[in-house]
């Protein structure tokens, strides 16, 4: 598997596990945002924030 497939596979599992959470909850918590978005960084081994944005833009979950 690729390393751009992985990253997809991860990201498509992480995002829906995230979501799903974001929308059972009827608002989430500061904590828990910062929480969600340091687990998919280092899934994802990505650097930081932009990076994060910017991979969700291209994947298409943004």
């Amino acid at each position: 598997m690729s390393v751009t497939a992985q990253h997809a596979e991860c990201g498509a599992r992480s995002g829906r596990r995230a979501c799903a959470r974001a929308s059972s909850t009827p608002s989430s918590s500061e904590r828990a945002v910062k929480y969600d978005l340091q687990d998919l960084t280092s899934r994802l081994q990505l650097c930081n924030r932009s990076h994060v944005v910017a991979y969700a833009l291209r994947a298409g979950y943004i």
